[in-house]
């Protein structure tokens, strides 16, 4: 069997996430990253939460290693292929905790630093 028609073969088992799911599981994480720190970040935002998941994806490639933007891509992902909503959205969930121990980590650096000067 060639490579093509095992891929195929395994798209034809794969199953649709229910968009109902996937909005769900989205608005958690989008909870937890909370408002977005900078300008890029709320403009993926923005064109996440206005459908326009095309123009989402495109703001996050402006800084590819930031992990609020790779939750954002990842959760667009979700929404234009619910069929690989299930395997992106566990990377968006990734994505968002690093953002959460970013956020953890400066407020424990900022409170140390208070105690110490």
């Amino acid at each position: 069997m060639q490579l093509n028609e095992r891929v195929s073969e395994s798209r034809q088992k794969l199953i649709d996430l229910p968009v109902d799911v996937i909005e769900a599981l989205t608005n958690c994480l989008l909870e937890e990253l909370g408002k977005p720190p900078t300008e890029l970040e709320a403009e993926a935002l923005g064109s996440l939460q206005d459908g326009d998941y095309d123009a989402a994806k495109k703001h996050c490639l402006y800084d590819p290693c930031n992990p609020y933007l790779a939750a954002i891509s990842c959760i667009a992902s979700a929404y234009r292929s619910p069929m690989v909503a299930d395997s992106v959205l566990r990377d968006a969930a990734r994505h968002t905790s690093d953002v959460a121990k970013q956020r953890a980590e400066a407020r424990i650096a900022q409170q140390f630093q208070q105690i110490l000067r």
